[in-house]
C-alpha cells in the first residue's frame, strides 16, 4: 500500500494491481503443485481454470489484505514441500524457511499449515527430511525473517495474540463451527471441488500418491483443527 502511494498516490487501480498479481500468483503455483501431483497438461489447464474462477481467489483478488498475500504464500510453501516430498531433497528446507518466514511477517496462520505438513511428514517414512542439517537451517531462516515482527509484538503486549484470542471467542460457537465445512465447497467453487476431493482422495489412499500422504494428512489435521 505505502508502495501504491508512492507509485501513484490515490490510485485505486494501482493500489489494486497487487492483490490481482497475488492471486493470479496462487494460480500458477497452483498448477505447479498439480504437476508435481503428476498431472499432464489436461489437469494442469483445469487446475488453472477451476482456480480462476473460484470464488474465494476472486474475493482475495479484489482487495488488498493480508489474506490475499497469505494464499499465495501457503500455496508457494504446500509447492516446495511437495517438491521436497517427490524428490526426497532436503536442500529445499531453507526455501521453504524463507517463504515461511515472508508469510509469518505478513500473517501468523501460515503457522498452522506447517503444523499440519509436519504432522503429516511424521507420519511416514519422510520423517528422515526432518533429520536433516538442511531442516535446521530452515527453521533458522524462518526465526531470522519473523524475527523483526517478533520484536515489534514484544515491544506492544502482543496485540497480535489478543486479536486472535478475540476472532476465536466470536467464531468457536456451534455454528461457525458446523458453517466451515459447507465453507469450503463455498471458497472453491463448484469447478474446483471435485478436484480437491479427488485429490485429497488420491493422496490419502492411492499408493503411487504414497509420498505425497504428508499433504493429505495436514488437510485433516488442519481441519480438524479449525
Amino acid at each position: 500500500a505505502k508502495m501504491s502511494q508512492a507509485i501513484a498516490p490515490r490510485s485505486l487501480v494501482v493500489l489494486r494491481m497487487w492483490p490481482a498479481l497475488f492471486s493470479a500468483a496462487s494460480i500458477v503455483l497452483a498448477v505447479l503443485c498439480a504437476r508435481e501431483l503428476g498431472a499432464g497438461r489436461l489437469g494442469q489447464t483445469a487446475t488453472a481454470i477451476a482456480l480462476a474462477i473460484a470464488p474465494g481467489i476472486l474475493a482475495g483478488g479484489h482487495l488488498l489484505s493480508t489474506a490475499t498475500l497469505d494464499i499465495t504464500l501457503w500455496t508457494a510453501v504446500t509447492l516446495l514441500v511437495l517438491r521436497m516430498l517427490r524428490t526426497g531433497n532436503p536442500r529445499l528446507w531453507p526455501a521453504i524457511g524463507a517463504v515461511l518466514g515472508v508469510g509469518l511477517l505478513n500473517k501468523w496462520t501460515i503457522g498452522f499449515l506447517v503444523a499440519g505438513l509436519l504432522v503429516g511428514i511424521l507420519a511416514g517414512p519422510e520423517r528422515r527430511l526432518l533429520a536433516s542439517a538442511w531442516f535446521a537451517a530452515g527453521v533458522a531462516v524462518a526465526l531470522v525473517l519473523w524475527a523483526p515482527n517478533l520484536w515489534w509484538q514484544a515491544q506492544h503486549d502482543w496485540p497480535q495474540i489478543g486479536m486472535l484470542t478475540v476472532i476465536q471467542g466470536r467464531s468457536s460457537g456451534v455454528g461457525e463451527t458446523l458453517s466451515w465445512i459447507p465453507l469450503q465447497f463455498a471458497i472453491t467453487g463448484f469447478a474446483a471441488t471435485p478436484l480437491w476431493i479427488a485429490g485429497l482422495w488420491r493422496v490419502l489412499r492411492s499408493d503411487d500418491a504414497r509420498p505425497f500422504r504428508a499433504l493429505g494428512i495436514a488437510y485433516l489435521v488442519l481441519a480438524f483443527a479449525f
